[in-house]
């Protein structure tokens, strides 16, 4: 058992799963603009900001 998240987007996940990978997050696609986290149901807190953190970074990076 585990947490799922959803983030909806308004670009293209598939080009951005690979962007996040490289840059150490794996997630999956969950539809064509939903970005889908799996983390553990006991995530800690620092873990969900380095998460975000990847997000930030990547999504600068694709723009």
């Amino acid at each position: 058992m585990g947490l799922m998240v959803g983030v909806d987007t308004t670009i293209d996940i598939k080009q951005l799963l690979p962007a996040l990978q490289r840059n150490g997050l794996l997630a999956t696609q969950a539809g064509s603009s939903t970005l889908r986290l799996t983390p553990a149901l006991i995530i800690e807190e620092s873990h969900a900001q380095e998460a975000i953190d990847i997000i930030a970074k990547t999504l600068k990076e694709e723009d």
